[in-house]
């Protein structure tokens, strides 16, 4: 087999002729196959015997199958104006100024990882077992709840000595309806998907929650705190609520 070209398969269904790209790959430490938009790319180790990759090709031709079908199916929903149901083809995390494209790569694994690629800041990398819709859901939770924790904290303590205000600790979780949340005892809740909406609105959320340990209430005292550091609170807050947020986690359809 050579280092890069491409092999011709018939997909099992539909008996439709797919191209497949090939790549080998010093980092490769065992086959993967993976999909990019209507493009699929066969990725194996250096030295992996021709017989033994094409093997692992014909295992994943039914996936294959599949996920073109979908990506298809994603590709035309978004011609025809209509949201797509498919897992998310990229992620804006506007509070870091940083897009990643996501690419879904199968293996014969139980689970699913998701990490930024190394070697390509704007890719995020899907791997394992992308057929099971349950499975991607809970890593991309997992991804997005890492670097929430890496970023949202830092950012508190910013806020806090800009306005001089004292919280006893900060927990970072994924949450459905709050941004964020103080309690009586000064523990500040922050939603993990304040990630996906500008900086600038991260900012009002952590002075609003900071000001409530001054304020435990939303009284004309506690907004009169927060416009001495957010005077714009107001076009802030709308911002929040048009701001749209990705679903990373989709319950799987029977």
């Amino acid at each position: 087999m050579p280092e890069n070209g491409t092999v011709e398969v018939t997909l099992p269904r539909s008996g439709e002729k797919c191209t497949v790209s090939l790549r080998r790959s010093e980092k490769a430490r065992r086959c993967s196959l993976r999909v990019t938009d209507s493009v699929a790319e066969l990725v194996l180790p250096l030295f992996m015997p021709e017989k033994e990759a094409l093997s692992f090709l014909s295992s994943c031709l039914p996936w294959l199958e599949t996920t073109l079908k979908k990506r298809r199916k994603r590709i035309a929903s978004h011609r025809g104006g209509e949201l797509s149901r498919e897992y998310p083809a990229r992620l804006d995390f506007a509070a870091l100024n940083r897009v990643g494209t996501v690419f879904y790569t199968f293996l014969d694994v139980p689970g699913v990882g998701v990490r930024w690629d190394e070697g390509e800041g704007d890719r995020i990398l899907v791997t394992g077992n992308v057929l099971s819709p349950e499975g991607v859901g809970a890593a991309l939770e997992r991804f997005v709840l890492r670097e929430a924790e890496k970023f949202l904290p830092e950012k508190l303590e910013e806020a806090a000595r800009l306005t001089g205000t004292t919280y006893e600790t900060c927990a970072v979780r994924l949450q459905s309806s709050r941004w964020g949340s103080c309690s009586g005892k000064g523990t500040i809740s922050l939603n993990a998907m304040l990630l996906f909406v500008p900086e600038e609105c991260v900012h009002y959320v952590l002075i609003h929650e900071l000001c409530h340990t001054r304020h435990m209430d939303h009284s004309a005292s506690f907004w009169r705190e927060v416009a001495k550091y957010v005077p714009e609170w107001k076009y802030l807050r709308s911002l929040l609520k048009r701001t749209p947020i990705p679903v990373l986690h989709r319950k799987k359809e029977n």
